[in-house]
């Protein structure tokens, strides 16, 4: 299985944003999307989730189209409620169990019962990462996983990143750094 991307193009509000883009990747690997602002890395992202209609070309996902999970760079956190009822609500939306660990392995335990408003940004993207492990999907399409967290965090991330590889699942992610070690694939967006 892979995901394969042939002469794709985008365009928002009539301005073409990028074209021609080819690539595939394979299951078991991280491809990384690397360029400047306003080079169309988020765009992409948004266009392999299916949020973003196609100009030209094809996304090839196979039959796992419900199988992708998006992080964005904006947090998506409803400000009023505490780490441990957004966790539960996306648990439960997801139809998966409760894991009381994964606020304390993202450094959140001690802030669970905090109104998410008072979190740091680094704070906010930790829970961002949280809200990931508890989807238990195969694509993960990242978009600047590292902004705002600390070197611990990174760690945090890379090391969840390298199981989901090895179960199987496909990291694509957006990032003006090299934070993984080791990409199967370096796709740059320079125009």
């Amino acid at each position: 299985m892979s995901i394969e991307i042939k002469n794709l193009g985008c365009s928002l509000s009539g301005k073409k944003i990028f074209s021609n883009i080819s690539f595939q990747l394979n299951f078991g690997e991280l491809g990384l999307i690397i360029g400047p602002n306003g080079s169309g890395k988020t765009t992409l992202l948004r266009a392999i989730a299916g949020l973003l209609p196609v100009l030209e070309g094809n996304i090839n996902l196979g039959s796992l189209r419900n199988e992708i999970y998006l992080l964005g760079h904006k947090f998506s956190t409803k400000y009023d409620l505490t780490p441990l009822e957004d966790i539960k609500f996306w648990c439960s939306y997801f139809n998966n169990n409760f894991d009381e660990n994964i606020l304390e392995v993202m450094g959140l335990k001690k802030f669970s019962n905090l109104e998410c408003k008072y979190l740091s940004e680094g704070q906010k993207q930790r829970l961002s990462i949280a809200r990931l492990l508890t989807a238990d999907k195969k694509i993960w399409l990242l978009d600047e996983p590292t902004s705002s967290l600390d070197i611990d965090a990174i760690e945090i991330l890379n090391n969840y990143i390298n199981k989901h590889l090895s179960n199987g699942g496909v990291v694509l992610c957006a990032s003006h750094t090299n934070f993984y070690e080791k990409p199967d694939l370096i796709y740059s967006m320079e125009k």
